[in-house]
């Protein structure tokens, strides 16, 4: 029969574990000024780099796109691309396509340091 004590020194043992460990855990802060760029750091910028640069994904500089229409950008972000790692974000609603498809077709700033060359 267990003790009634060592249940709860277990459960408050349990508790104060989980307390400790989700201490330690974060959320990341996107820096985005408009709805735009938050739904493109929200869901592109793991792959695409939070400048565009590109990480695991190509870049996405308007030059790159110049030979793509905002329908075929939009069409490839809402059912992915075939045999590649692009997934579908069918879960966005138009205005959300058509705003990142807005973002990426924005000029960009790119600020370089001294150490970056």
């Amino acid at each position: 029969m267990p003790v009634h004590g060592k249940s709860l020194f277990v459960t408050a043992g349990g508790i104060l574990f989980i307390v400790i460990c989700t201490s330690f855990i974060t959320v990341p802060v996107l820096n985005a000024s408009t709805k735009d760029e938050l739904l493109y750091q929200a869901y592109c910028s793991s792959c695409h780099h939070p400048q565009r640069m590109g990480t695991t994904a190509s870049a996405l500089l308007p030059a790159l796109l110049k030979n793509l229409s905002d329908k075929d950008l939009a069409d490839i972000i809402k059912n992915g691309l075939p045999a590649t790692q692009m997934p579908s974000f069918d879960y966005l609603n138009d205005e959300e396509i058509n705003m990142i498809v807005a973002f990426i077709r924005k000029p960009m700033s790119v600020e370089w340091k001294e150490d970056d060359t």
